[in-house]
């Protein structure tokens, strides 16, 4: 019985049971006033038709009870970046909550690959239906993907594209990483004049993650555009948070590249840590730099509305929290198919629209 043909299937349904269309509809959305033999009665004559007006009463027919992990990283004093990703699953979580599918959230230390392999780990040791996973190390998650694709577990990675010939996730959610190191090159093709240069930093979580290709990505776009266009030059820095002295060593390399390079004009900061580098500028009092860097966190958000970052680039990562929780859904209830990436756009905010981005 077609969907299209709801009205007709659902007083059929109700004649043959021998009940109003009112209590039907109430065995459909599963509100109370039936007693357990009517409704247990309806559902059977709805299965019986292939009945299927909605996808809640497909859930209601199967009974089955779906349980998603997902992996994501903690949030730390330096980086807020994962608390949107966490909404976006939050939210999801409340919409989808009543076809009777359950999330949990299995936290890890990006810094520590002991904290995510445990997290990995948990996966074989619990009965999940799907994956979200931001995938931070190559082994831990090469044995992960293993393990699911041998258990036929749907897999979606967000945020870094842990891309493999051995593994590949059902999706992943998540902005062109190559593509928006082009843009911020082509952007500062505006901004500064040939034979300047710009100086691009990249702050890696952890020494030994894999989810810097995200960064390396960036890096080989930002270098691309350059060679294709000839117009000024680079510079690449990277240091790694983990080091408990880095952000001297980050103080020490920005004072002694800028104070000894006066070509250097703008500032490429290749993930969300660019408030970081805007403090390090404000206390050697180095000003007059064109400073790009990526996301909506706090730190950046509040020195991008006092002048001291002048761009950033959003990646949404709420709506990849969103999207990544609903693929599964869609890819277990609905049985859709999906293409390899869904990209989000390359989204340039500056303090003139940001209130238009939910952060007033």
């Amino acid at each position: 019985m077609e969907e299209n043909s709801s009205k007709s299937g659902i007083k059929l349904i109700a004649e043959l049971a021998g009940v109003s269309i009112g209590t039907v509809d109430r065995v459909l959305h599963n509100r109370p006033g039936v007693n357990k033999e009517t409704k247990e009665k309806v559902l059977k004559i709805i299965q019986e038709l292939n009945y299927q007006p909605n996808i809640l009463a497909r859930r209601l027919v199967s009974k089955k009870k779906f349980r998603f992990a997902v992996i994501i990283p903690a949030a730390d004093q330096f980086n807020s970046y994962w608390v949107d990703h966490m909404k976006g699953v939050e939210r999801a979580q409340a919409e989808i909550s009543q076809f009777g599918i359950s999330i949990d959230k299995l936290i890890y230390d990006q810094h520590d690959v002991k904290s995510y392999a445990e997290k990995t780990q948990l996966i074989e040791k619990e009965n999940y239906d799907g994956i979200l996973l931001v995938p931070f190390y190559y082994k831990e998650t090469y044995k992960l993907m293993n393990y699911c694709s041998g258990k036929d577990i749907p897999c979606v990675f967000i945020d870094t594209n842990l891309y493999s010939k051995d593994f590949a996730p059902l999706t992943f959610i998540g902005q062109n990483s190559f593509k928006s190191g082009y843009f911020a090159g082509r952007f500062f093709s505006y901004l500064v004049q040939t034979q300047e240069e710009v100086l691009v930093i990249s702050i890696n979580a952890a020494k030994s993650a894999d989810n810097h290709v995200n960064y390396l990505q960036r890096e080989e776009g930002f270098r691309k555009f350059i060679n294709e266009n000839k117009g000024y030059g680079a510079r690449f820095l990277n240091f790694n948070s983990s080091e408990n002295n880095y952000l001297e060593f980050l103080e020490k390399e920005l004072k002694e590249a800028l104070t000894k390079t006066a070509s250097i004009k703008g500032i490429f900061v290749t993930n969300s840590r660019a408030s970081i580098v805007a403090g390090v500028l404000d206390k050697l009092k180095l000003n007059g730099y064109r400073l790009l860097g990526y996301d909506l966190t706090e730190p950046n958000v509040r020195l991008l509305k006092e002048g001291k970052i002048d761009f950033l680039i959003s990646q949404d990562p709420a709506n990849q929290g969103y999207l990544g929780v609903q693929s599964l859904y869609r890819k277990l209830i609905l049985n859709e198919e999906f293409e390899p990436e869904h990209y989000m756009p390359l989204d340039l905010i500056t303090r003139e629209n940001i209130e238009f981005y939910g952060r007033e």
